[in-house]
């Protein structure tokens, strides 16, 4: 059927029983090879289909991981400000629990000085009355390069029955090697003072102790053909590196609820090249 065409054509036109017709215009064809100028009027736009194709790429890409200020994503933000939050929950804990101990403290101090505490028959209060540097008491080699250069003293603190008894108070911990002839050279020497010495108690796989720690010095060397310990801080042994060295280790520690003072020793070996 011929395509209509001029003005007439979009008024539509008449069927079989003259009845006026729906019309809807199409393109007319087009010679092989070729695209004719109406079909293109009838193509969607290229443009619109590309920023259509182009919005749902960056809308798959973007969504999942959205990105906040600096370029972290929503996901990893959360997990932050998660960890931040238990961070701080912990904090409270924490601080919660010291004032719940010391509460108990004040309790109890108000206590005795409202009264004098009576004799218990057969209460014996817990007295500390010994000290002793426990047997991984050692020097350590922290920086991996074949020499201690950290000295690491356990200090057991026992009442009159050898039991581990908290305490509080100062103590002076000290490594020395002594000569066969001359003065005594000391190598390290540290001073705990009350808030140190409470911050080094440890209760774990190695047993509940307080934990002190000294530096040594670098100009440490071992011997040659010695048995004792030489002098200017040479250490026993046989000349070498790996070569274990004898240094004595002294505690000092000054109680501060007796006023007793009390002193613990024990020798160690030091691997010094």
């Amino acid at each position: 059927m011929p395509h209509l065409v001029g003005p007439g054509a979009h008024a539509g036109h008449r069927g079989a029983g003259g009845a006026l017709a729906a019309w809807t215009p199409t393109p007319p064809p087009a010679a092989p090879g070729r695209t004719t100028r109406a079909a293109k009027a009838f193509a969607p736009p290229r443009t619109v289909a590309l920023a259509a194709l182009v919005a749902v790429l960056v809308a798959g890409a973007v969504l999942p991981g959205c990105r906040v200020g600096g370029g972290r994503s929503v996901a990893s933000e959360n997990t932050r400000l998660r960890q931040v939050n238990l961070d701080y929950q912990r904090q409270v804990d924490r601080l919660e629990s010291r004032l719940v101990l010391k509460e108990g403290q004040i309790a109890t101090l108000t206590q005795q000085l409202e009264q004098a505490a009576p004799p218990m028959d057969g209460a014996e209060v817990p007295v500390l009355s010994r000290i002793e540097l426990g047997r991984f008491t050692a020097g350590y080699d922290t920086t991996g390069d074949g020499r201690d250069d950290t000295l690491r003293v356990y200090v057991r603190t026992l009442d009159q029955h050898g039991r581990m008894l908290p305490v509080a108070g100062r103590a002076r911990v000290r490594a020395v090697v002594v000569p066969a002839e001359g003065e005594p050279r000391v190598l390290a020497e540290r001073v705990y003072e009350p808030r140190e010495w409470d911050a080094a108690y440890r209760a774990g796989f190695t047993g509940t102790h307080y934990t002190l720690e000294l530096s040594l010095p670098n100009d440490i060397r071992a011997g040659a053909g010695d048995t004792g310990t030489g002098v200017d801080g040479v250490v026993a042994g046989v000349a070498g590196v790996g070569v274990a060295g004898v240094a004595g280790v002294h505690v000092h520690f000054h109680d501060a609820a007796t006023g007793a003072r009390l002193r613990a020793e024990r020798t160690v070996e030091l691997t010094v090249p």
